[in-house]
């Protein structure tokens, strides 16, 4: 039922989707810094999570003001929860939603939460470019 709901808003919006090895893929902007935003949905037995990056690889000496932004977007917002991740050593700055799979929204709800967390997210990136200059 997600996948249906979010790849049909994004439609709407014009914003391209894509399945990727069964999650849901979305690509857009962050309208403040100019880069993309990766945002993937997957499930797990019990949650639909939602990872958002801008695809920025943290570069030498980036780490620490990374670190240091997680902590204080962390302190006074609770969504999406701001990490930093590695993959195969490659750094970068994610965020992190969650919904119980066992919550019953419309596709009318769900549709504004996933628009309420990707406005969050380019809200998130914009201040880390802003602060911490990421």
């Amino acid at each position: 039922m997600w996948r249906a709901a979010v790849r049909r808003w994004a439609t709407e919006q014009g914003i391209a989707a894509g399945d990727d090895r069964g999650s849901l893929s979305l690509r857009t902007k962050v309208p403040a810094t100019g880069r993309r935003l990766m945002v993937k949905f997957s499930t797990t037995q019990d949650l639909l999570v939602t990872g958002m990056t801008d695809e920025h690889f943290l570069g030498d000496g980036e780490m620490v003001y990374a670190v240091a932004a997680a902590n204080a977007w962390n302190a006074t917002r609770t969504l999406p929860a701001m990490s930093v991740w590695d993959v195969r050593g490659r750094p970068f700055v994610v965020g992190v939603c969650t919904l119980p799979l066992t919550v019953r929204v419309t596709d009318e709800e769900l549709a504004a939460l996933v628009r309420d967390w990707i406005d969050q997210a380019c809200d998130m990136y914009a201040w880390c470019h802003d602060g911490f200059k990421l």
